[in-house]
């Protein structure tokens, strides 16, 4: 042991010297001339011996721990015209995972309380992005099936950012209008931002669409009699509601000593209101004839408002080997709506039947009284969390690594209700703590590059564990575990298999009750129709076992980052446990009569869409992707010593190409009533496909999109089949930056940072079609989609 001390020392100082070296960089000695990317050699000419020369090593700027599988780079984020963060990757969505999932997102290789606060960051301040492989979320603390992409930001970056937006329907009657305004810092480990946003969009009314009046707006159109002639029920409601937001983020990270501190705060407004329809009286003659009046110029409303704060710090670093993470967060939400039902005219119906004649007077009518339902609900959120991550054995195949996720969480709501009919407000309260972790292991079982069974490939097992406690509930557990293999380096498999018994959450016990209008068809009536549907705690949820099994193959036949092609399947077997209600057909309905609520005349006016308690539900289905990208490369030069101009902007063209297959789908509600199918007559298409077409480079590009949908069918009353046709939906877009692709006299000017962008959704205007037994002429295209094509122009500039 003696004889080794000498060598702890040499080591000793030769950590100090890498911990001072410029951008962390690692020393090493590596046979000339041999290089990797993002090393250098030592030009020292005292080294005469070309296999003794130095070669710096090591993670660049932001680069996380675990290799990337492939990286988006500075000319490629270009080439899109999105403008934040978060727009980027809703639209590299099917590059980042074939499935379109969000990904986890770190920021410059380590996890945050908070990765949120970044989306709303410009996409000029990032350096890359890198897509880490599957095996990354066990050694990250995230879910298993989860992918994480990796934030790599710019050293340094400034800007002030404005953006305004305006979108419109092409047939009119409606319009949106946004504008953001936001400041924006990098400095090394240091960063800020802070920002602001408003968001307006109008109405759009029935009697602004090619609609036939519905036969309950028909009904009290009747009941006016002479008094409703002229008169339009289409334009007492609303097909979409008019509404505002407004918003408001600021955030901050600095280092302390060896950690990161980090602050945000945000808050936020919306409201909408949403004409529900004629706000007419009626009442009846003894001999039962209806006599209605139009009770206000005004229509009824459905109104919502909300208003939300949310605070968070956090503090990262190393400790004793782990990297962790510590935050805490509290937010608290208002909301309130509330609904008209209609006129009171108990009075005036009370005065017909003690024999007074009809007409009466008007002033009879001035004075009633509107009916209207109102909800009230405040939320409280206290959360705090730890992650800590760290290698715990260094394998031969590689490093074991280990991740520990633990939240604790405090939940308070409270809500009131008022019944206007029966005039009675009723309420309720609820104080609930919820615990949840989540410890990963990553093994490394066999590695091509350490030389450990190579003839195998690479192989790495994970696995996983995961639990979930409600006070006054029963504890949620979850095992899983996950085989990644690559036999080769452009081929990889990865399967994974999880069982845990279901136990409802907190929001699906106890979360505060909201409603909201829906537009749904209804297969009863043939028609659609507004309908209240109401969301919140169930707390007759039961719990039940569920069983996954997914298979993913990727190949990459020319590297990575270049032609991918993705196949993958997922089968789900739950026993017991719970879903959410499914879609409105006849047999749901048949199911759940007391969820689906109609008045006396069979006009459907509530569905209550609460969590439900189910017998089994089965799904399996297969998808498959194929995704492409290019990058021009920078023109040939005459000798070595020229360099490539700094104006060349290569042109980056990426696709993708996603199919879904759904094999089986399929829900039992109770042993004693038929399966719901929602393949066969259950209104779900077995077949999706998208695809999507980027071609740019920096100042210019435009994007292709396409979705479409295979046909399905729904069983109705009596043995009625209606029929889905398939249906394709195309969407074009554009941007232009006039100071990079006309240049200037070098001299910064407004146009310089200008950015000019056209989306238009919907391109050829195409409806989908429903074969209805009822309606042989088919629905209108305004009835089965009222907005049709939309176009956004964006104007952005920063300073």
């Amino acid at each position: 042991m003696a004889g080794t001390r000498p060598l702890h020392a040499a080591s000793l100082v030769f950590a100090c010297v890498v911990a001072v070296w410029p951008n962390g960089s690692v020393l090493a000695k590596e046979p000339a001339p041999a290089s990797t990317s993002g090393a250098r050699e030592n030009s020292d000419p005292h080294t005469s011996d070309p296999a003794e020369q130095i070669v710096v090593k090591g993670r660049r700027w932001g680069q996380a721990e675990i290799a990337a599988e492939s990286v988006i780079d500075e000319n490629a984020i270009d080439s899109f015209s999105a403008t934040t963060i978060g727009e980027l990757l809703d639209r590299m969505a099917a590059l980042i995972d074939s499935r379109g999932q969000s990904p986890e997102l770190l920021v410059n290789g380590k996890r945050i309380t908070n990765p949120a606060e970044l989306k709303d960051y410009p996409k000029e301040a990032l350096a890359r992005i890198a897509i880490l492989p599957k095996t990354a979320a066990a050694v990250y603390g995230f879910e298993p099936e989860k992918r994480v992409v990796n934030l790599e930001l710019k050293r340094k970056f400034a800007s002030w950012q404005l953006q305004a937006g305006a979108e419109m329907p092409t047939a009119g009657g409606r319009r949106n209008a946004t504008l953001r305004m936001g400041r924006f810092i990098i400095d090394g480990d240091t960063r800020w931002n802070i920002g602001a946003n408003i968001a307006d969009e109008t109405e759009l009314l029935r009697s602004e669409r090619q609609m036939p009046v519905q036969p309950a707006a028909q009904t009290l159109l009747d009941a006016l009699g002479v008094a409703g002639a002229g008169i339009d029920p289409n334009r007492y409601e609303s097909l979409f509601p008019d509404s505002n937001a407004q918003g408001f983020n600021a955030s901050v990270t600095h280092p302390v000593g060896a950690f990161s501190g980090s602050v945000n705060f945000s808050a936020g407004r919306k409201e909408s209101a949403q004409k529900t329809g004629m706000p007419v009286a009626v009442v009846q003659d003894l001999a039962g004839g209806d006599y209605g009046v139009l009770a206000a110029d005004k229509a009824l409303r459905n109104w919502q408002r909300s208003e939300s704060i949310s605070t968070g710090l956090s503090l990262s670093g190393p400790v004793e080997g782990w990297q962790t993470s510590l935050g805490f967060r509290y937010s608290v939400n208002w909301a309130k709506s509330a609904r008209d039902v209609g006129y009171d005219a108990r009075s005036v119906q009370q005065r017909i039947d003690d024999g007074a004649e009809w007409p009466l007077g008007a002033d009879q009518w001035g004075n009633l009284p509107l009916l209207t339902d109102r909800l009230a609900s405040t939320s409280e959120v206290y959360n705090l969390s730890l992650t800590a991550s760290r290698p715990v054995a260094e394998l031969p195949a590689g490093p074991m690594r280990t991740s520990v996720s633990l939240n604790a969480n405090r939940f308070r709501t409270s809500s009131s209700y008022f019944d206007a009919d029966a005039n009675r407000w009723s309420g309720a309260r609820s104080s609930r703590y919820q615990f949840d972790g989540l410890i990963s292991l990553s093994l490394p079982v066999s590695s091509r590059g350490a030389g450990v069974l190579d003839e195998i490939g690479d192989l790495t097992a994970t696995m996983s564990g995961a639990f979930r406690k409600v006070t006054g509930a029963k504890t949620n557990y979850r095992l899983s575990g996950a085989l990644d293999w690559s036999p080769a380096s452009f081929v990889s498999l990865r399967t994974s298999y999880s069982r845990e018994n279901v136990e409802p959450g907190y929001d699906q016990l106890f979360g505060p009750r909201m409603e909201i209008v829906n537009r749904v068809f209804d297969f009863r009536r043939d028609e659609y129709v507004q309908v209240l549907y109401r969301f919140g705690g169930n707390p007759d949820l039961a719990g039940g076992t569920a069983q996954n099994l997914s298979a993913d193959l990727s190949l990459m036949p020319f590297g990575p980052g270049s032609v991918t092609f993705n196949v993958g399947y997922r089968r789900s077997i739950t026993n017991g446990g719970i879903a959410s209600l499914p879609d409105l057909t006849p047999v749901v309905e048949a199911a759940f009569p007391d969820r689906i609520i109609r008045d006396p005349s069979g006009k459907l006016v509530l569905v209550d869409a609460r969590a439900i308690r189910i017998a089994s539900e089965r799904s399996q289905r297969l998808t498959s992707g194929l995704s492409f990208r290019w990058t021009e490369k920078p023109p040939a030069l005459p000798t070595e010593a020229e360099e490539v101009s700094p104006a060349f902007a290569p042109w980056t063209v990426t696709a993708s190409l996603t199919h879904q297959w759904s094999l089986q789908s399929q829900t039992q509600i109770r042993p004693e009533l038929a399966i719901i199918d929602r393949l066969d007559g259950g209104g779900q298409a077995r077949h999706r496909a998208d695809f999507q077409l980027d071609v740019g480079r920096k100042g210019l590009g435009a994007s292709v999109s396409a979705s479409w949908n295979g046909p399905a069918y729904v069983r109705g009353a009596g043995g009625a089949i209606y029929r889905f046709w398939p249906s394709t939906m195309f969407n074009l877009g554009g941007f232009i930056e006039p100071g990079s692709i006309f240049g200037t006299d070098g001299q910064k000017k407004w146009i310089d940072a200008l950015k000019l962008a056209v989306d238009i959704q919907n391109l050829f205007d195409s409806r989908k079609v429903i074969e209805s037994p009822g309606r042989p002429d088919g629905f209108s295209r305004d009835e089965l989609d009222p907005l049709g094509r939309t176009i956004r122009f964006t104007i952005n500039t920063s300073f």
